[in-house]
């Protein structure tokens, strides 16, 4: 089994609007690359790539995985 090392960053954004700080957050942070995973219903409402946009227009690069099933029963 091979191992991986995560490095989460202690920056949180939460609340209305933090959507849209996301970009300059992860500039701060170094962060050039991001995955978005989502279900199909953000997928479809727009949301996902609402989010993306936001993330591109910061510099940043973006791919989306939506191949998950619903939460497990």
């Amino acid at each position: 089994m091979m191992s991986f090392e995560v490095h989460i960053p202690k920056t949180m954004l939460i609340g209305k609007g933090a959507r849209r700080e996301t970009s300059k957050v992860s500039n701060d942070l170094g962060i050039t690359k991001a995955l978005l995973v989502s279900d199909n219903f953000l997928l479809s409402s727009g949301v996902v790539d609402e989010f993306k946009q936001i993330l591109e227009s910061g510099g940043l690069r973006v791919s989306v995985f939506t191949d998950i099933d619903k939460e497990p029963e």
